[in-house]
């Protein structure tokens, strides 16, 4: 960059009591005296006399008469020349990756993108092309794209997923296009998910980026790569994949892998129960005699999954209750299941809990269960038969009645008021009988 001309520039005032701060000596990386040289009076000409003596020449400014050329920085030149910024991103939503899944592995997925891409292809190729149908993907390419976004996925989720267009042309040596459609392609599939849509930066973002040394223009769209929901590609896969899908960990010697040969035969395929010395394995009997054993749960309540299942799929049901499932919430929604309990009953029994008692409850609370239960324990194991929500759903049931009658009856209107013989209201306005 040239040298230009300061002339806006306002250098900051300098203290008047002549004394330069260390971090002003740290930022022009001159050795200073401790010992502060003689000079007499205060005020800028004693601070400027102080910094000649220590060697620092402060900057005097620039006007029309005494043109001062340099530059100005507002941030510390070394950072931004060997350039340890790194690129900023923007912030998600904290429901952004609601309701959408979570990869296995990065190698299960792409696996199982292939053979979506064989199966159904040319089935959803015309949501790919254009009006006259050209354009497509080839395997190869989709492939290519698959790969390359996968590696900017987190490794664990496959979510926040966010290589700009130009990267991933750039790694995969195709053009802008067939990148583009590729993404629509996975997209189609339900192999990928948009969380967040891609947009320029605004000024004030622009300006913000900039101050850390990021010099984008816009913000790239951020995808959550999950597998598809598709029975029969998860069959296809599970039956072209050479790893056993049951076998959790592989074997310390054979890897995933089986191998029949009796020559790989070691001592850790043979049983080692009976080996003899401190070689052996483990005794499974404890020294009082008793065997250890799984705990045995009891069964979940049908009639409270049933509720439970109601409950969850309530949209007036909280959102911290989709934590747990149907046979989870069953335990404690037994004993209302069989008083004919409804999923308003407790929502309203929530709604209650918190206006009358006054308590506060979180979004997210820590132990959803443990708080069901509390609040079912302050309703009364015994005045379960009072249904919270009765009295509205009695109140809803009548005047559903209402309305199916008034829409039947051929004399009076939607309203419930007599009709005359022209289909119009009598005047003046009579109800009629229901």
């Amino acid at each position: 960059m040239p040298l230009t001309s300061q002339s806006s520039a306002h250098p900051e005032t300098v203290k008047p009591t002549g004394f330069v701060s260390s971090m002003a000596r740290a930022t022009l990386s001159v050795d200073v005296d401790v010992h502060r040289p003689a000079c007499s009076g205060t005020g800028p000409r004693a601070a400027g006399l102080y910094a000649r003596a220590c060697g620092i020449r402060l900057y005097p400014g620039s006007s029309r008469t005494r043109r001062r050329r340099g530059q100005i920085r507002t941030g510390p030149a070394l950072l931004r020349a060997i350039g340890i910024h790194q690129p900023t991103t923007l912030a998600l939503p904290a429901t952004a990756h609601l309701g959408i899944a979570c990869w296995t592995t990065d190698i299960d997925w792409c696996m199982k993108a292939d053979l979506a891409y064989q199966l159904y292809y040319l089935t959803v190729r015309p949501l790919v092309c254009d009006e006259q149908g050209r354009g497509g993907v080839s395997r190869t390419s989709f492939r290519k794209v698959c790969a390359s976004m996968a590696t900017f996925a987190e490794w664990s989720t496959g979510r926040r997923c966010r290589p700009a267009v130009g990267t991933l042309v750039r790694l995969t040596g195709l053009s802008k296009a067939v990148v583009q459609r590729a993404r629509r392609l996975m997209r189609a599939l339900g192999l990928a998910t948009e969380v967040l849509r891609g947009r320029q930066r605004t000024y004030r973002e622009r300006m913000a980026s900039w101050r850390v040394g990021d010099r984008g223009r816009g913000w790239a769209s951020v995808w959550a790569l999950h597998p598809p929901r598709n029975p029969q590609v998860s069959r296809l896969k599970e039956r072209l994949d050479p790893r056993n899908p049951h076998s959790v960990t592989p074997h310390p010697l054979r890897g995933p892998f089986r191998d029949p040969s009796h020559v790989r035969r070691t001592q850790l395929d043979s049983d080692t129960g009976s080996a003899c010395g401190k070689n052996r394995r483990a005794s499974r009997v404890s020294y009082d005699g008793r065997t250890r054993s799984r705990r045995n749960y009891p069964p979940a309540d049908p009639q409270g999954v049933k509720l439970a299942s109601r409950w969850l799929s309530d949209p007036q049901t909280p959102a911290w209750a989709r934590r747990h499932s149907a046979a989870g919430w069953a335990r404690i929604l037994a004993a209302p299941a069989a008083h004919d309990w409804q999923a308003a009953d407790i929502n309203q029994l929530i709604v209650d809990y918190r206006g009358i008692t006054g308590h506060w409850i979180a979004n997210t609370p820590r132990h959803p269960i443990k708080l069901l239960a509390g609040i079912l324990r302050w309703h009364g194991a015994d005045n379960l038969d009072d249904r919270p929500a009765a009295a509205i759903l009695a109140q809803e049931a009548e005047a559903l009645a209402r309305r199916t009658a008034r829409e039947a009856c051929p004399l009076c209107s939607e309203y419930g008021w007599l009709l005359d013989a022209d289909g119009l209201e009598k005047e003046p306005a009579v109800r009629c009988q229901h």
